[in-house]
């Protein structure tokens, strides 16, 4: 899944806007887009359109005053006038075989059919209007974007379903808030569950039983290497606790050089990309739009350079699209990749 083009009206404080998302004399969409602007540009907002149409889309959010983002507020989208977005995707001829294959899986196990469905056409055009996709366009797209969601589904009665993350994408986003308590899913976040999570992968990774596809703790080791060169994960210690302790109860430790610390030590920066690189592991984030909204969040120049070189590696063929302030990216990137928007005032 990418997206070859957008056009936006009157969302939020953008009254118009039509950005192409395709590498120049080209029809290939372009892997990394980087949204440059002062304050106010409306970079964001640009990417909250883009979440909340295919969020929608994909059934990752069933209206839009459910619309994950915070300070997103659905009543005061259209305050300028009547809201309009239309968004250009694509998917990968093998991308739209493996959704099929998986809408075929789970019209079996439901004992049911989904209703026709379209798989014939590579590109599809969502509109955004009056609150809700426009039926017009989204009806014979509809089962398209349905892919993971249905692997969920089947996931809770069949694992061999999982291997189909690989094929088909979704749409993941992060905020600038990112930190570790704004992990979590199922409504729970913070730093203890996230511990749970750490600890069960931990049990995988030390089983003599381990195997390459579940041992989640090592892939994100590794990531969190290349972006903090020296670290490694040192493991579980239990915590002193009054009553029975569970998985909450028991440190997450790290180290680097000579200091060990606990995964709510971390740094300003760690805690910053540690929900991107432990979301791209838990989800199997493949051939998805993936957005970031201020890409080099508490990260020094190098760390930032890191990060950017990670990306592919970390999230393959997926479309990144990211928001920066930093001087530093902006001479990194090439410019072919990066879009400046109009107006806003700048900080300094």
């Amino acid at each position: 899944m990418q997206i070859t083009r957008l056009l936006i009206e009157n969302f939020k404080g953008i009254e118009r806007l039509e950005l192409s998302f395709l590498e120049e004399g080209t029809n290939r969409p372009r892997p990394l887009t980087m949204l440059l602007g002062d304050n106010g540009s409306g970079k964001t907002t640009v990417l909250q359109a883009i979440a909340l149409v295919l969020s929608l889309a994909t059934r990752k959010t069933e209206e839009p005053a459910g619309f994950d983002w915070p300070g997103f507020m659905a009543e005061r989208v259209s305050s300028l006038g009547s809201t309009r977005v239309e968004l250009g995707v694509r998917f990968e001829p093998d991308e739209l075989r493996a959704i099929e294959n998986v809408s075929d899986g789970w019209e079996h196990t439901n004992h049911r059919p989904r209703g026709e469905l379209y798989f014939e056409r590579t590109e599809y055009l969502l509109t955004y209007e009056n609150g809700r996709l426009d039926q017009r366009d989204y009806r014979r797209a509809k089962g398209v974007f349905e892919g993971r969601h249905l692997i969920r589904q089947l996931l809770r009665t069949q694992s061999q379903w999982r291997s189909y993350y690989e094929r088909i994408g979704d749409v993941f986003w992060f905020d600038q808030n990112r930190n570790l308590t704004s992990l979590g899913r199922d409504g729970q976040r913070g730093v203890g569950q996230l511990r749970e999570f750490l600890v069960g992968w931990w049990g995988f990774h030390t089983s003599q039983r381990r195997t390459e596809a579940s041992d989640y703790l090592g892939r994100l080791e590794k990531r969190f290497a290349e972006i903090f060169p020296g670290t490694s994960f040192v493991g579980i210690e239990p915590r002193s606790v009054d009553s029975a302790p569970s998985a909450a109860d028991f440190y997450f430790l790290l180290k680097r050089g000579e200091r060990v610390y606990d995964l709510a030590e971390m740094s300003s920066g760690e805690q910053a990309i540690f929900p991107l690189l432990y979301e791209f592991v838990r989800q199997d984030i493949t051939r998805s739009v993936v957005l970031i909204d201020e890409l080099e969040l508490h990260l020094h120049p190098p760390q930032q350079q890191a990060l950017l070189n990670a990306l592919r590696r970390i999230g393959p063929d997926c479309q990144f699209i990211v928001t920066s302030h930093s001087p530093y990216l902006e001479t990194i990137v090439p410019d072919d990749a990066e879009i400046r928007l109009p107006g806003g005032q700048r900080c300094l």
